[in-house]
């Protein structure tokens, strides 16, 4: 019995831990300042809550010379699809954010500076377009509801698209 709760723990962390990984990659399109720190922390917390007791289970397993337990066929292709619906429903904000970066030609350079703030430099087809803190979330959305994806920014008015000048407004200048 501890081999089965061992397994049944571990697909459900590593699900969970996928899940809450995709969820923290949807949030910003861009790199933001100490984004780094969440993944560890959630990696860290997936390590101490799922793979230490599940190992801890399986060795206890072990120990008693129990008898390894498949699941049934019809649970495993149900728990399965469940999780894989879930992830792929979870990942869907990020393939459309990377739809509007192809889609627009954006693409991004951290500059490193001394002083307390670091900058995102976005290129829009090779391009300078804007500077934006890293302290600041982008993520894409329309707001003025002209069918055009807008850069939506963080504690900031949106930046809309002019697809007549296939540009962003409002975006803040390289350098200033």
């Amino acid at each position: 019995m501890f081999k089965l709760t061992a397994k049944y723990l571990a697909l459900v962390g590593v699900c969970t831990l996928a899940n809450a990984l995709l969820y923290l990659n949807n949030q910003w399109v861009f790199y933001k300042e100490g984004e780094e720190f969440y993944y560890l922390g959630l990696i860290i917390l997936g390590l101490v809550l799922v793979a230490l007791p599940a190992g801890l289970l399986w060795g206890i397993g072990v120990l008693r010379r129990e008898l390894v337990h498949t699941l049934h066929s019809r649970s495993r292709r149900l728990i399965t699809l469940l999780a894989c619906s879930a992830l792929a429903l979870q990942a869907s904000q990020a393939v459309m954010d990377n739809v509007y970066l192809d889609r627009y030609g954006l693409s991004e350079a951290t500059l490193w500076s001394s002083g307390s703030e670091n900058f995102n430099l976005i290129s829009m087809r090779g391009k300078a377009l804007c500077t934006i803190s890293t302290k600041t979330g982008v993520h894409f959305e329309d707001v003025n509801g002209d069918g055009f994806a807008d850069m939506f920014l963080e504690r900031s008015p949106p930046m809309h698209y002019l697809p007549e000048r296939d540009t962003f407004d409002n975006c803040p200048s390289p350098g200033g």
